[in-house]
């Protein structure tokens, strides 16, 4: 297991022994944890957020809440603590338990890092469930603390993008592979956090919790799965400070040979798909090379609908959906019963 502290790394000597004093204070449940110098806000907001993106562990204060004291000479910090010590311990066991069974389960210790964050992913997308509840306001108070924390992820199996990124980076770093949360906007301007995941040596985006959100039982969702830094800006925003993020190599659709500059080589992915018996096309389309997205797989979803026609006397279902802002396609082929 690491301890990847990406944004500790990235601060001041003198924030590094702030962040130090604090990540102490916290874990000790002190309720005034006094920093012996003068500290600009900016700082103490960056050190703030540092520390909660740095430790999924650290769920049991309000992450939400930053109360302090500030003077010229001293500021002191008064985290709001959500558990007793009591409390956290009989958690971390029990966190410590479920997350080493996934290890297990999944086999993640004797595989190469292409396959150990695949299977994270996929046992994310089929076993994790978006908390549309856990975004309210007004849900029990329980609920909302859990779905923004690791806690809500393992022992619930349901959370929003804060509990899922942070369950990520935790699962990620327990297999010995570099993770960070992200925090930023997502489309719509909404706050929204994500992960970036250093794979083989490169750096990529990881958007687990929308890759979650459109998953469903019978098909994964890799509409996110290790994107560039121009691909991740298509509908995300606001982030800084990061990895700069610049290959496709471990991209789902470029890895499969599904990424297309031309009509010609997505109809020859269609052909070939179809004559292999396969019904569900996933494919993503440069941008240059075609008009719109929604014409682009309407013509795909007619150049499937036709050669099926033509070569079989099947009646057959044809369904297509698509990811605009991402420009990925998929069509599902059903028979009528």
């Amino acid at each position: 297991m690491i301890t990847d502290r990406y944004y500790y790394s990235r601060l001041t000597e003198k924030e590094k022994r702030i962040y130090t004093r604090l990540y102490k204070g916290v874990t000790l449940l002190e309720k005034r944890i006094l920093i012996p110098e003068p500290v600009e806000r900016e700082a103490v907001r960056r050190i703030y957020q540092a520390i909660t993106d740095d430790n999924p562990y650290l769920y049991y204060f309000n992450q939400s809440v930053l109360n302090t004291a500030v003077s010229d000479q001293a500021i002191i910090f008064m985290p709001q603590y959500f558990c007793t010590a009591e409390q956290i311990a009989i958690y971390n066991g029990r966190l410590n338990q479920i997350i080493n069974q996934i290890i297990a389960d999944l086999d993640l210790l004797n595989v190469d890092e292409p396959t150990k964050e695949k299977r994270i992913h996929d046992y994310f997308c089929n076993n994790i469930v978006y908390d549309m509840q856990g975004t309210r306001q007004d849900s029990a108070f329980g609920r909302l603390v859990a779905a923004h924390s690791i806690i809500g992820v393992f022992a619930r199996k349901r959370g929003v993008c804060e509990g899922i990124s942070k369950a990520v980076k935790l699962l990620f770093n327990a297999v010995d592979m570099g993770c960070i949360v992200v925090t930023g906007k997502s489309k719509g301007n909404s706050e929204h956090a994500w992960n970036v995941i250093k794979v083989d040596g490169h750096a990529y985006h990881l958007d687990m919790t929308w890759d979650v959100a459109n998953s469903r039982p019978d098909r994964i969702c890799y509409d996110y799965y290790n994107l560039p830094e121009n691909a991740i800006l298509l509908d995300h925003s606001e982030f800084t400070g990061i990895p700069y993020c610049t290959e496709w190599y471990e991209n789902y659709f470029y890895k499969n040979g599904w990424l297309f500059s031309s009509q010609r080589e997505l109809e020859k992915y269609i052909n070939q798909s179809i004559d292999q018996g396969k019904h569900d096309l996933y494919f993503r389309l440069k941008k240059l090379k075609f008009g719109s997205m929604r014409s682009a797989v309407q013509s795909a979803q007619k150049f499937v609908i036709e050669k099926l026609e033509k070569e079989s006397d099947i009646q057959w279902t044809v369904n297509s959906t698509l990811n605009e802002e991402q420009r990925i396609g998929r069509i599902n082929m059903g028979t009528h019963e």
